[in-house]
């Protein structure tokens, strides 16, 4: 970060007492566990401590976004893209705000909100899913295909599998 905010992010409304896994979208398998969280809806974006971001290094910062406070006062903070897990429910890529520091790790925006309960694009793939332990062990012998270019011909697919 070439700049340095002297930020502290104080959040009034409740805390919630659950575990949330906060991970990189291209390592979806090495995931920081944090207890320290709070929802915020008057925040567009989420928002993350920088301890956090330091402990998923491989984040890529995607420039600077501003935050605007209950008080009216704006600021610019690091933008980064993140995954969250909250329970089963499973956002693959969502926009996060990085604060300097702050009372919480995570403080989950609307836009977290809106993906998980987008009902206008019900046919699209939203990156939000719920959470299978069968389905996401690491360990388990699975096949999970990332298409480059879409849709993937299926003959592509069989040619894949027998090699």
């Amino acid at each position: 970060m070439s700049h340095i905010n002297i930020f502290y992010l104080v959040c009034c409304m409740t805390t919630i007492q659950t575990e949330v896994r906060v991970f990189d979208p291209g390592l979806p398998f090495d995931q920081i566990i944090t207890t320290s969280i709070d929802f915020n809806t008057w925040y567009d974006h989420t928002i993350i401590s920088r301890d956090l971001r330091a402990k998923l290094p491989n984040l890529q910062d995607n420039g600077t976004s501003l935050l605007w406070l209950p008080s009216g006062i704006k600021i610019s903070l690091p933008t980064c893209e993140i995954g969250l897990q909250i329970g089963s429910l499973r956002v693959e890529r969502v926009a996060a705000l990085v604060a300097d520091a702050s009372e919480h790790d995570v403080i989950i925006g609307s836009n977290v909100f809106a993906a998980v309960f987008n009902v206008d694009h019900a046919n699209e793939d939203t990156g939000v899913r719920t959470v299978s332990t069968s389905k996401d062990d690491p360990t388990a012998l699975s096949i999970e295909l990332y298409p480059v270019h879409m849709p993937m011909p299926l003959q592509h697919l069989e040619i894949f599998l027998r090699s």
